[in-house]
């Protein structure tokens, strides 16, 4: 019954901002340029080599989204890093931005188009001065390859959205998304009907935020209220009557003790404060005021939950 952190969902295509490299410094001059005869020199930090010219088609463009396969080689076209391979396979996917400066990752991926392969080498020292700090390292490279005056990109464009593309996908997923969630809702809200009608309690209506409450046992104690300490013996069911959790059962069987308010998911709370020391009461409570769109244990995504509860006022504050 304790809340547990939301997590985020809905996620745009993944963007390898990381790759958004910014040249500094001087050549080491640790090692011979002799791999870069056979490449342009497009920027001071940068060297192109196209492979293969696909079909002049637009590119993503500034806020499009690129699908394609890219590698991290050394300056021996030794593999450094398979992105494809960390994916199963899969393409990568880069939303394009505002180049940090001529040359950089970005910059490059902005001139290719479907259906292009190229290689090109960029100074391995903008890496390490603007994407590596104290707190964070946001390209790390294994020891034998951090010392490497050049880092390889070998890419080829698979396919491209543009930024109108991008945002009809995306509105697209929402709707879809949206009309996932409320069938889900509209089963979970089914699920209540049945299990009122299974249990004889058809006459039980919700409340204006959707929870069910029904006294079982009118407490004549005082009203709980936030910050009353309260020790209860709960069970903790679905709507099928699979028992989720209790403390009414096992050896070591013991009441629960909480601070009112405090802790526990929206719904539970709601009602824990609507009871009397003393009293008995059971509710339903819909699954946004639960855990929501999020599995929780044996409860799926979207459901609502079933609470027995005696309640005892054992105390005041925290």
């Amino acid at each position: 019954m304790k809340r547990i952190p939301a997590l985020f969902t809905l996620v745009l295509f993944v963007a390898l901002s990381l790759l958004n490299w910014s040249f500094a410094g001087k050549d080491k001059g640790k090692q011979s340029r002799k791999f870069l005869k056979t490449y342009q020199q497009v920027a001071p930090a940068t060297w192109l080599k196209m492979h293969k010219a696909g079909p002049r088609v637009d590119s993503a463009g500034m806020g499009g989204v690129a699908f394609m396969k890219l590698k991290l080689i050394d300056h021996r076209d030794s593999l450094v890093t398979d992105f494809n391979a960390q994916r199963g396979g899969g393409p990568v996917a880069v939303q394009f931005d505002k180049p940090r400066f001529k040359g950089d990752f970005l910059d490059m991926l902005s001139h290719l188009n479907v259906g292009d392969s190229a290689t090109f080498y960029i100074v391995l020292d903008s890496i390490k001065k603007y994407y590596r700090s104290a707190a964070s390292n946001d390209f790390p490279l294994d020891p034998k390859n951090d010392s490497l005056e050049f880092i390889g990109f070998r890419v080829k464009i698979d396919s491209v959205y543009t930024k109108s593309m991008v945002e009809m996908k995306m509105a697209v997923m929402q709707r879809e998304k949206q009309a996932q969630q409320q069938a889900l809702i509209e089963k979970s809200r089914q699920e209540v009907l049945w299990y009122l009608a299974v249990n004889e309690m058809s006459d039980l209506k919700p409340d204006s935020k959707g929870i069910y409450y029904k006294e079982l046992v009118p407490g004549t104690g005082a009203q709980v209220t936030p910050g009353t300490k309260v020790s209860v013996w709960y069970r903790g069911m679905l709507t099928n009557g699979l028992i989720f959790d209790t403390n009414l059962a096992g050896p070591q069987r013991m009441p629960m003790e909480f601070i009112a308010g405090q802790q526990m998911i929206t719904g539970f709370t709601e009602c824990i404060l609507r009871m009397k020391d003393g009293g008995k009461s059971l509710f339903i409570i819909p699954p946004e005021l639960a855990y929501g769109e999020q599995q929780n244990g044996a409860i799926p995504p979207y459901s609502a939950l079933v609470f027995v509860v005696e309640l005892k006022i054992v105390g005041t504050g925290n």
